[in-house]
């Protein structure tokens, strides 16, 4: 008689993670991925656009996903903290720009 291997009760997803990674581990949704696809292909056009940019402010966002909304006040006040620690460090970056 034939048996799938692992857990009888194992979702057909973790069935899948198991196939495509070897391990149980978790993939992005179908969403997460499709919107990673298309940032992944914008990246030439924000590369251009820093070129050409007075000034870049990067806030720390490591471990927030595409789909993350929930951490959207949390990101905000990273853009917050990046622009006063840039304005500390040189007062005059921002002045012409506004």
């Amino acid at each position: 008689m034939w048996r799938p291997r692992g857990p009888s009760n194992s979702s057909p997803r973790a069935r899948l993670r198991r196939v495509i990674s070897g391990q149980d581990v978790a993939l992005p949704r179908l969403g997460e991925t499709l919107l990673q696809t298309l940032a992944v292909g914008s990246n030439d056009t924000a590369t251009a656009a820093r070129r050409h940019a007075d000034v870049v402010i990067t806030p720390a966002v490591d471990g927030v996903g595409l789909l993350d909304w929930h951490q959207l006040p949390g990101m905000r006040e990273a853009g917050r903290r990046a622009v006063h620690h840039l304005l500390e460090q040189d007062p005059a970056a921002l002045r012409g720009c506004l």
